[in-house]
């Protein structure tokens, strides 16, 4: 707790149940949130930065393809969220090594959340955003 009280670095596991869910990476005025599935494979990912005193925006997500039920990705999508509501999606496919851009304006509403209290990390963990 004094970690975080302090915003040093340090992680946390979540779990349902007995299933690890997710993990997060948080320091200073940073938090990252990897979500696995089935076969403990990060297939998405977030960004949180502290652009404002207790508040976070979230800067990046990160979504992954793999092939059946092994490590090896195949696709990679990548969303640059800006606070004005600039969104940049990167998509790469990774057995061509072609990538494609596309940039487009969103509602970033719902990008904001408050830097969460230690242990109660709901409000950034949730998959569905």
């Amino acid at each position: 707790m004094r970690a975080h009280l302090e915003k040093r670095p340090y992680a946390v596991l979540i779990e349902d149940g007995y299933v690890l869910r997710c993990f997060l990476e948080i320091d200073r005025d940073y938090v990252g949130v990897g979500f696995l599935d089935e076969h403990k494979r990060e297939f998405l990912s977030y960004q949180f930065q502290e652009v404002e005193a207790g508040r976070l925006f979230l800067t990046m997500a990160n979504y992954r393809k793999f092939e059946g039920e092994g490590d090896h990705t195949i696709e990679g999508t990548t969303y640059y969220f800006r606070m004005d509501g600039g969104l940049t999606i990167e998509t790469e496919d990774f057995s061509t090594a072609v990538v494609s851009t596309k940039k487009t304006q969103v509602n970033v509403d719902g990008n904001w959340e408050g830097y969460p209290e230690f242990g109660n990390y709901n409000s950034i963990t949730r998959v569905n955003r």
